[in-house]
């Protein structure tokens, strides 16, 4: 807590500010997840040579899957952190601005590249080279956010200004790349989910920020993930399998765990510093999972975990018979090019 000082001429006590604790010179969580991403990015490489192909796609979804549940985690825990100062929105013009030129520059760049530098004979179309640059302009928001959290640094202004950007920038990708599906393969009902979709979570995120009473403890958050990654791959693989789909009557949704899972954690009235819903456990006659076990605990193990998993998503580099296409490909009635966007984080 801050310290109070008198003032020597009007005897008006005044709170200091309250110091904040140094960044560790040396932070171990930083070596361990950094040592944790090599070791899934040497596992990515090897574990196709020790795979069948149907093996190793099946492989792949599991991983995708569990990442899927780390990335709400991490997110929740971000969004208990926001907020907004409804008072002055137009303090946020130019950090979109900002993102938007995060997301949109290397989403160019790298489609003038597609388009020009491959030769005459692979250079891509520009509609073909808008979609397979995609891949650029995401923000790995889950890496960010556990690095700079490993670094000692969620109480600095970097971090703050950082999660802003972050979410602008995944706001500005999703936004952006409805006109780019309508470009390949036509307007289509299915694109106006992605849009409303980003819509609900926005309104909800700023008319509830921090205001809905849910429990917070980590069980209860972990639950919130599962609930949001099988919500996300279910509308996925409604609308991409065979099996619900036969006749191709709607084509593939893919919804990203990124701004759900930091919606709810805007809406879920603010922890503090904790992640315990002391409310919950106060008058509890027996120890509860969330006692026993710390949140910072389990927060930890997770971000450990995603690390290695955002290794194990990197694709083989040597072996490409393993490369299957996991989801039906979108179609233009034109010329029939292929979906390149793919699950990511």
């Amino acid at each position: 807590m801050g310290s109070e000082t008198t003032h020597p001429q009007s005897g008006i006590q005044e709170q200091q500010p309250k110091a904040t604790k140094p960044a560790p010179v040396c932070p171990a969580k930083l070596i361990l997840f950094c040592s944790n991403l090599f070791i899934g990015l040497i596992g990515s490489q090897l574990v196709p040579e020790c795979m069948e192909p149907s093996t190793y796609s099946s492989w792949k979804q599991v991983v995708k899957a569990i990442t899927m549940f780390c990335v709400a985690y991490i997110m929740i825990h971000v969004g208990f952190h926001f907020d907004l100062d409804k008072s002055n929105l137009r303090q946020y013009g130019t950090e979109y601005l900002v993102a938007m030129t995060a997301a949109g520059f290397p989403w160019i760049f790298c489609s003038i590249y597609f388009m020009f530098a491959l030769g005459s004979e692979h250079n891509l179309p520009w509609q073909k080279a808008l979609i397979a640059a995609r891949f650029a302009a995401p923000t790995s928001a889950g890496i960010l956010f556990t690095m700079l959290e490993a670094a000692g640094m969620r109480e600095t202004w970097l971090f703050k200004k950082a999660r802003i950007l972050a979410i602008f920038d995944d706001l500005d990708t999703l936004l952006l790349m409805v006109p780019l599906k309508a470009i390949f393969v036509g307007p289509k009902w299915e694109l106006s989910i992605d849009l409303a979709f980003v819509g609900i979570l926005v309104f909800l995120m700023y008319v509830f920020l921090h205001k809905v009473p849910l429990p917070a403890s980590w069980p209860a958050i972990a639950g919130y993930s599962v609930c949001i990654a099988a919500f996300c791959e279910l509308v996925h693989f409604l609308t991409s399998s065979a099996l619900t789909d036969p006749n191709d009557i709607a084509e593939t949704v893919h919804l990203e765990v990124l701004l759900p899972a930091f919606t709810v954690g805007c809406v879920i009235k603010a922890p503090g510093l904790h992640d315990i819903d002391s409310s919950s456990t106060k008058d509890a006659p027996r120890r509860s999972l969330a006692d026993m076990i710390k949140a910072d605990t389990v927060k930890s193990f997770i971000s450990a975990i995603f690390m290695i998993l955002v290794g194990l998503s990197m694709p083989s580099l040597i072996n490409d018979s393993h490369d299957t296409a996991a989801h039906r490909r979108l179609d233009a009635s034109s010329g029939g090019y292929p979906d390149t966007m793919e699950a990511g984080q």
